[in-house]
């Protein structure tokens, strides 16, 4: 289903010239964020729901200046940020709501948002948090012919999804509700009693118990797979992405690669296994032996040692995380490969216009001269976190946080040569003036560097 969008620019003019002139600053918006629905069973195979929300094609959000008191509005749609949402305000201190509110139930998610920042010269990025007291509603069609929905004496006939796979519906929270659900073949009914809470995804299915026994149906709740959902033949792109801890990244489209804007932060794989923390390691004296057992398996450093550091600057991971099969960026991302690096730093140019573009440039997170350049055209975002190493200068091991402010370095999925004190070792890519590839090719060189993640294709 094709969508048209209209574009509103909206500009703000004084009614006194003689006013003075105050300097401006641009808000951005670059996606809206909702708590998980969680399934209602405690022993569903998952803990949330992988339904992509269907909201309301436009909803307009309302900023307050706190100072003047001054108001103006942003028209955006929620269902799609794959161009962001942009507004010149003067620059302050601001509120900002939205109450896309509904009745009993809603073919769309209503929400509230609120929150306040302050615009300053940098453009102010806002990821939305949204808040609902809905609950969602999900029937299979595949052996249903209609479902219609009851509370007291009013009713509702539930609508299909794009695909015509499923019957849905948003629920406000603390409902009774009854369900009658119309079987396809012999037109039996079945009905269904369900006090509704909120941020839950309740799923129905129709089921024979018994093979070839079509003289008894169950309607069965279960868990909801995304896999099974299709509501449009293609999925509006989201500059969002959740790992599987829940922690919100950013996300980009450079080309016609998808990247998350920031480093990856998640200390568990995609199946829910965690990862080793590293702590701060004890001193070693002349003369001890390096212990391997140090850095086998996969684990990950705080950079400094603090998790305080892990937003904006991520983790640092071994090489043992990068190939592990169980993959640690967000389920259906991917570590990229040395040609998924080299297609991005090629369409921005070559390894040394990319590293400008790619870089963030707010002057927080690089050192001159490592910041010369650095316009973050891309929203790529690198900020120069540095890596962790450890290595033998006899009689002692040296280890230590390197280059904060100075390098960016990333693991990449593909493998170079192995040493004696690494099996395999993964092709790293490194940012300081220009972009470089490398791998480790010294024996007892033990390093722990950030991931940025890659949309599977």
């Amino acid at each position: 289903m094709k969508r048209v969008f209209i574009i509103l620019i909206i500009v703000i003019v004084s009614c006194n010239p003689f006013e003075e002139e105050k300097p401006i600053g641009m808000v951005v918006l670059r996606g809206l964020n909702l708590n998980s629905f969680d399934h209602p069973s405690p022993n569903s195979r998952t803990t949330s729901s992988e339904w992509a929300h269907l909201f309301r094609a436009q909803e307009t959000l309302e900023f307050q200046n706190l100072a003047s008191g001054e108001i103006s509005y942003l028209d955006f749609d929620p269902n799609n940020f794959s161009q962001a949402y942009q507004l010149q305000l003067p620059q302050g201190e601001y509120s900002f709501q939205l109450n896309a509110d509904g009745e009993i139930w809603e073919d769309y998610l209503p929400f509230t948002i609120n929150g306040q920042f302050v615009l300053g010269n940098e453009d102010n990025d806002i990821i939305l948090e949204g808040d609902t007291d809905y609950a969602l509603l999900t029937i299979s069609a595949e052996l249903a012919e209609s479902v219609l929905i009851r509370n007291g004496d009013s009713n509702k006939e539930l609508p299909l999804s794009a695909d015509s796979k499923y019957f849905y519906q948003y629920v406000r929270s603390d409902q009774t509700i009854e369900l009658e659900v119309t079987e396809r073949y012999e037109s039996s009914i079945l009905s269904e009693q369900l006090e509704v809470q909120g941020n839950i995804h309740y799923h129905f299915t129709l089921s024979y118990p018994e093979a070839g026994n079509v003289n008894f149906l169950e309607l069965i709740m279960r868990d909801f797979d995304y896999e099974d959902f299709g509501r449009e033949v293609e999925r509006p792109f989201n500059s969002i992405v959740r790992d599987v801890e829940g922690n919100v990244y950013k996300v980009v489209k450079i080309g016609n690669q998808i990247w998350m804007a920031e480093n990856l932060r998640s200390s568990t794989f995609c199946n829910g296994d965690e990862l080793r923390k590293k702590d701060r390691l004890p001193d070693r004296n002349p003369g001890d032996p390096f212990v391997q057992r140090d850095h086998s398996g996969p684990a990950y450093f705080h950079v400094d040692y603090n998790p305080d550091n892990d937003e904006p600057f991520g983790l640092l991971y071994n090489d043992w995380v990068v190939i592990d099969e169980r993959g640690v960026c967000p389920c259906d991302w991917d570590i990229p490969t040395q040609e998924d690096w080299e297609e991005l730093i090629s369409f921005l140019g070559g390894e040394v216009e990319a590293g400008g573009k790619m870089k963030n440039s707010s002057g927080d997170y690089w050192l001159p001269p490592f910041s010369d350049g650095a316009t973050n055209s891309s929203r790529f975002n690198a900020i120069g976190t540095g890596y962790f190493m450890e290595y033998p200068v006899d009689p002692f091991y040296q280890r230590s946080f390197y280059n904060v402010f100075e390098t960016a370095s990333w693991w990449s999925s593909t493998l170079g040569e192995p040493t004696s004190a690494n099996e395999v070792q993964p092709v790293f890519v490194s940012m300081r003036e220009q972009v470089t590839f490398s791998s480790s090719n010294l024996d007892e060189f033990f390093d722990y560097r950030s991931i940025r993640c890659i949309k599977k294709n």
